[in-house]
């Protein structure tokens, strides 16, 4: 079992519209990378990671998630749960919704656009863990301000308390502290800058492989590298199996 929890949510409901036209038909997390949905490979590595309960939000194209997940091109051990929004609530309604499928201890969440190698292994236990990594980006995306392993600031909040650092989509919530985000928002506006004054969030820094499909140069480039073989978790002949 991953530290922590067995439990992990990837957000999958949302529109992307950075990616018109392709997301008009298509969610973002079913477009191909490598000759398969990307939520197919993330699904796996999830697997692989020692997560025995994936929960999967939808609101956008949700039926196409839903068939995704029950497809027989997938095999998976793990149970798979939809949290299906009838309306897009945001990354923290959608999170708060989820939580009722959380176990007590919380869960892992994982951004259906991203490609990553973290391993889930933080270093000490904590309410609240955002995964951040290194990036020349990070005070023009929005900045997460680490010091000593502890999140300072967020964006404009605590600027300048820590090292700027951008977070990669992967963090850890209690159960408790993901029943206290709003109904809709966002995750880190409406959650975690909240929190800094109440609570001890802690950052673990990624140092591996991490990717996204955001926009179509983001997408082309990820896809061109999953066919090269470049995924370190999918190397060999597994790897090459899959896109054959």
């Amino acid at each position: 079992m991953p530290p922590l929890t067995d439990t992990v949510m990837i957000l999958a409901a949302g529109e992307g519209r950075r990616l018109r036209p392709w997301t008009a038909e298509t969610p973002k997390p079913l477009l191909d990378v490598g000759g398969r949905p990307l939520l197919y490979w993330t699904l796996e590595h999830l697997q692989r990671s020692g997560f025995t309960r994936i929960i999967v939000n939808a609101h956008h194209l949700a039926d196409q998630i839903e068939a995704a997940l029950s497809s027989e091109a997938l095999h998976l051990s793990a149970e798979l749960v939809v949290s299906r929004e009838t309306e897009l609530l945001g990354t923290g309604g959608g999170i708060r919704q989820a939580a009722r499928y959380w176990p007590p201890e919380g869960a892992w969440i994982f951004n259906g656009d991203v490609v990553c190698d973290y391993a889930f292994s933080p270093p000490s236990p904590a309410e609240a863990i955002m995964v951040v990594r290194e990036s020349e980006q990070a005070l023009e995306l929005g900045p997460v301000w680490v010091r000593d392993g502890r999140v300072t600031g967020l964006l404009d909040r605590g600027a300048g308390s820590g090292h700027p650092f951008m977070f990669t989509g992967i963090h850890y919530l209690s159960r408790a502290l993901a029943l206290d985000l709003p109904e809709s928002g966002c995750v880190v506006r409406d959650g975690y800058t909240g929190w800094l004054d109440q609570h001890a969030i802690a950052a673990d820094i990624h140092r591996g492989f991490w990717g996204e499909i955001g926009t179509p140069d983001a997408w082309r480039a990820i896809d061109a590298q999953v066919r090269a073989g470049a995924f370190p978790w999918l190397t060999g002949s597994a790897q090459q199996d899959r896109l054959q």
